[in-house]
Order: C-alpha cells, then sequence, then structure tokens
C-alpha cells in the first residue's frame, strides 16, 4: 500500500511516507491524510490499514512515564502495550496464535528508530521501511549512503520515496517528511 521509510541522522530521527491508498489493482491519493505524524513525543508512521493509522494518530496516547524506568523498559514494557489496548479498544486486530496481530509501523523516539509489527518491535540500526516499496527505499538509502553522497535528511529520504514510486505501483509520488524536533 506505501512506503514509509526513516533513518537516523545526528541523533534525531526522520521519517517520511507517501500519500497513496491502493489494494494492488487500483490508487488514489489521499493528501490531507498523512501516513507519517507525531504523537506526543513519538514519531509514527505507518502501512497496512488507514484504520490502524487514525487509531494511532487520534486514539493513541503516549502512556505516563514513572520515574526511574529506563527507556527500554519504558518503550517495550508500556508503549508497546499502550499500542496493543489502544488496537483493541478501537476494535483493530486480532488475537491469534501466540500473539496480538494487527499491522506495521515505525516508531521513532528519543533518537532511536523501532520497526513495530504485531505485538513486537524491532530497534532499526540507521535506516527503516516498512510497506510495499520498503525494500527499493531501504535499498536507495543504503546505495546513498554507501557512496557517501553528501545530502540532507530530507533529500536521501525523499529520494527514496521517488525511486519507491518508480518502481512500485502502490507507492504514491506525493510525500511528507517529518522530524524529531
Amino acid at each position: 500500500m506505501t512506503a514509509i521509510v526513516a533513518m537516523i541522522h545526528e541523533g534525531k530521527v526522520w521519517m517520511g511516507g507517501d500519500h497513496l491508498g491502493s489494494d494492488g489493482f487500483t490508487k488514489n491519493e489521499f493528501v490531507k491524510n498523512d501516513k507519517v505524524f507525531k504523537n506526543g513525543d513519538f514519531l509514527i508512521g505507518y502501512t497496512t490499514s488507514f484504520h490502524m493509522g487514525q487509531i494511532l494518530q487520534y486514539h493513541w496516547k503516549q502512556p505516563h512515564r514513572q520515574e526511574n524506568l529506563t527507556d527500554d523498559v519504558y518503550f517495550y514494557k508500556f508503549v508497546m502495550k499502550s499500542f496493543i489496548d489502544c488496537f483493541k479498544d478501537n476494535g483493530y486486530g486480532d488475537k491469534r496464535g501466540v500473539g496480538w496481530e494487527s499491522g506495521e509501523f515505525l516508531v521513532g523516539w528519543k533518537g532511536r528508530l523501532f520497526l513495530v509489527e504485531n505485538a513486537h518491535a524491532l530497534e532499526c540500526e540507521k535506516f527503516g521501511a516498512v510497506g510495499s516499496g520498503s525494500y527499493h527505499a531501504i535499498g536507495a538509502l543504503k546505495a546513498l549512503d554507501l557512496v557517501k553522497v553528501n545530502l540532507s535528511p530530507e533529500d536521501m529520504l525523499g529520494t527514496a520515496l521517488v525511486v519507491s514510486h518508480e518502481s512500485i505501483c502502490t507507492v504514491g509520488n506525493k510525500y511528507t517528511i517529518i522530524s524529531e524536533d
């Protein structure tokens, strides 16, 4: 359905995503519906479902952080649980097998980047991507990084999104790029 791509640059997360909605056969640009946004202290970029993204953008609330928690304990124990609880409370996802199934999204927080899929999160070292254009976007970012092209984070992410759009029919040519403040 999309390409959501992110990178860590100088201790800050940058994230971009297209606006296309597609079922693989038809497509529509939804320019008023950003698939990348800020919610509390977090950057979030989603694929899989507009319903899931709207839950993350409009219903999910960043959980209160108790003192003396490490960033890892706060994120993996409390933030991840809050995502799952929010999906359940808003009728999204399904309990199958050993865990909760929902969709894929990227989360940027405090200079860290996470790929969230269903009920688990994996931390990305430098780049992350989800969606139908993810392989092309990651390939473009890694190629630019490998040849040491001196581009701004916005230009690197924009290039990755254009490469995805030019290669994958379910990635649009209009996109938004945001960063942590």
